[in-house]
Parts: C-alpha cells; sequence; structure tokens
C-alpha cells in the first residue's frame, strides 16, 4: 500500500508504511539502492529499486538480486508478496510482481515496461497525473492526496544523479535529507601480497 511512480528519469515514492488497516509511525524508504553488493536483473545492472509490498521481503529480494533476478525465479518470500519497478542502468525497466493469490497460486511476473509506470494502490492515481504533469514526484503527491494508504514525505531518486537519494516534504518542496548511496565497489581480481623483509 504506496505510491511509487517512475517517469523516465525519476523514480519517486510516498513513505508511509500500512500494514493490513494500521498506518506505522516513521518514515520508510520504498526505493532501495545497491549498497554491498551489485545487483543485476537478466544480466543487467540495476540502479534503482522501486518498492510497493511487506518488508519482510526486502531481505529475500535482495539477495535474489544479487544472484541475478530471472523470470521464474523463487524469491523464498513465502505468502508475503511484493511488486517491484527495477531501473537498470540502460534505462530499461523491469516490472516484478510477486505473491499469492486468494486461490493460493503463487504469481511471479517479472517482464519489460515502456513509459511512465506506477505502482501500489496510489499508483493509479499517480499515472494519472504523469499522463499530464509528466513528473513522477507529481505523480506520487497525487497519490498521497488520493489514496489513504499513502502518505509521509516523498523520496526522489534520479537517473542522473544514481547515488542521491533525496527526501521532500510533500506540502511545502522543502528538502528534508539528502543521502548519498556508496558506489558498489567492482570486482577485482587483484591479489595484494604482503612481502616480509
Amino acid at each position: 500500500m504506496t505510491t511509487v511512480c517512475w517517469d523516465g528519469n525519476e523514480l519517486a515514492a510516498d513513505t508511509l508504511y500500512v500494514t493490513a488497516t494500521r498506518r506505522l509511525g516513521g518514515n520508510y524508504e520504498k526505493i532501495l539502492l545497491p549498497d554491498v553488493a551489485k545487483w543485476t536483473v537478466e544480466g543487467k545492472s540495476i540502479l534503482a529499486v522501486g518498492f510497493s509490498g511487506s518488508i519482510s521481503t526486502i531481505p529475500h529480494i535482495k539477495k535474489v538480486l544479487e544472484a541475478d533476478a530471472t523470470p521464474g525465479v523463487d524469491p523464498a518470500c513465502g505468502d508475503a508478496n511484493f511488486t517491484l519497478l527495477l531501473i537498470t542502468d540502460k534505462r530499461e525497466v523491469y516490472y516484478w510482481n510477486y505473491g499469492l493469490t486468494h486461490k493460493g497460486e503463487v504469481i511471479n511476473e517479472l517482464f519489460v515496461v515502456e513509459g511512465n509506470h506506477g505502482i501500489g494502490s496510489g499508483g493509479i492515481y499517480g499515472l494519472g497525473v504523469m499522463a499530464i504533469r509528466g513528473k513522477a514526484i507529481d505523480g506520487v503527491k497525487a497519490g498521497i492526496k488520493i489514496d489513504i494508504h499513502s502518505g509521509g514525505y516523498i523520496d526522489v531518486w534520479s537517473f542522473d544523479t544514481p547515488r542521491l537519494l533525496t527526501r521532500f516534504n510533500p506540502a511545502t518542496g522543502e528538502i528534508v535529507s539528502a543521502k548519498q548511496n556508496t558506489p558498489v565497489p567492482e570486482k577485482n581480481d587483484t591479489i595484494l601480497c604482503a612481502v616480509n623483509g
């Protein structure tokens, strides 16, 4: 229950977390950035992930992304669910939806989407606003205003500054915080030797 929007350059998300019908205090990051390991989908580097779903799935998702997400991969989340937008370094966007239907059947879809996109309970409102105004942040503002399960601040990630996550107050436009993510170290085959002497 959230609003996450992608406009082709920026990914934006609200920060309210709702479980069942309870609105939890605090602000949650729904834009995930690779930190200690490189994330990939079908061999392509992921720069950012827009997240909607049960936060208990996040460690499982990270493990799959570290090993390379491919269609049909099992994230081992049990009956928890999630929907993701995976933004690659080539501006490709993958949509990954995982969960159980009311009949207990597993849904596990991973495919490329084009154009503006929105996920979460407020995603449809975000898509409507982006169709008119074009910006992800405006889509999330609409989700916060209309969807009772969206709220809090707005986090924004940009393809132009891929290691920066900026948090805004939607009422004032004021920057609340800016978090610089450290780059994931590239694998290096160099062997360091110590020489006694």
